[in-house]
């Protein structure tokens, strides 16, 4: 079975473009059911039948996987049956006969502005805190993900310019706009600070103290850290939502919010009608002539 999951792995990579990080999610997903049956005397993907498909749904759930992970890792295990199927090594895909658990979406969590602007004021003066600063104010301005952010160059930041392409997942571009607060902070970045954590010629935007390119946990790291530090839980993602639902909350189109986002189906992006319920309770109370 190892050697399917490789050969799979490796056409995600080089025929598909997935990133690093969606590669190694796949790849422990897999080995993990491969694992599980293996330790049932399974030892071909032919071999799989709906009976251990849930039994190995039980197995997760009894091990407390909340049903988003579980939906993740069978998703996992669709896709990689399709390969198979596709590449003539298996005949037919037992995983299409395979229901489901229900899984209801929970909704985001997001940071209201002052939330976002106690996050930005807990960056120091320094080096590093303006880096910190530059950072959040890039997040929450641009909507982007994490992974955009990291892979930042230097070459793609226009002085005269509040446009920024970015290549999202699956190598798919699209245009985001910077803010003038975020374009002040990422000045005040490249002008002061990053010139003094630089050590070595790099052409990544944001740097580590080290003088290397950031990492995605790095970021993560300053993020949550920052949050603390204000008595608020956030990662990126949690400013990302939120980017999103300030933009409904003051009428942005959902259209619009879906191409900024970089999601690929619009279903995606209506999670966020979700959240502002409230805001419409409240517009309704005031307009209508018995709210």
């Amino acid at each position: 079975m190892t050697n399917e999951i490789v050969e799979f792995i490796n056409y995600l990579k080089e025929v598909r473009g997935y990133s690093s990080h969606t590669l190694k999610s796949y790849s422990e997903d897999i080995h993990q059911f491969s694992r599980f049956a293996g330790e049932r005397n399974i030892e071909e993907w032919g071999k799989v039948d709906i009976p251990l498909l849930r039994d190995y749904i039980a197995y997760l759930q009894e091990r407390k996987y909340t049903r988003a992970s579980i939906l993740r890792k069978l998703s996992a295990l669709r896709s990689l049956y399709k390969y198979l199927v596709k590449q003539g090594k298996l005949e037919s895909n037992i995983m299409l006969i395979l229901n489901s658990p229900r899984y209801r979406r929970g909704l985001p969590h997001f940071l209201k502005l002052k939330d976002i602007e106690t996050i930005v004021a807990s960056a120091e003066e320094d080096a590093l805190g303006l880096r910190n600063k530059a950072i959040i104010e890039m997040l929450y301005s641009t909507g982007m993900r994490v992974s955009e952010l990291a892979s930042l160059r230097l070459e793609d930041i226009r002085e005269d310019s509040d446009e920024l392409r970015v290549r999202g997942k699956r190598g798919k571009e699209r245009i985001v706009f910077i803010g003038e607060k975020a374009r002040q902070a990422l000045r005040d970045y490249l002008l002061y600070a990053r010139p003094l954590l630089e050590r070595k010629p790099n052409s990544a935007l944001f740097l580590n103290r080290f003088g290397g390119k950031l990492s995605v946990r790095g970021v993560h790291k300053i993020v949550s850290n920052l949050a603390k530090k204000g008595a608020l839980y956030a990662s990126p993602h949690t400013i990302r939502h939120s980017f999103a639902t300030h933009l409904l909350d003051r009428g942005a189109d959902l259209r619009a919010v879906q191409e900024l986002l970089g999601h690929s189906s619009l279903s995606t992006t209506q999670i966020y009608t979700h959240l502002t319920v409230d805001k419409l309770k409240e517009v309704y109370k005031k307009a209508h002539p018995r709210g």
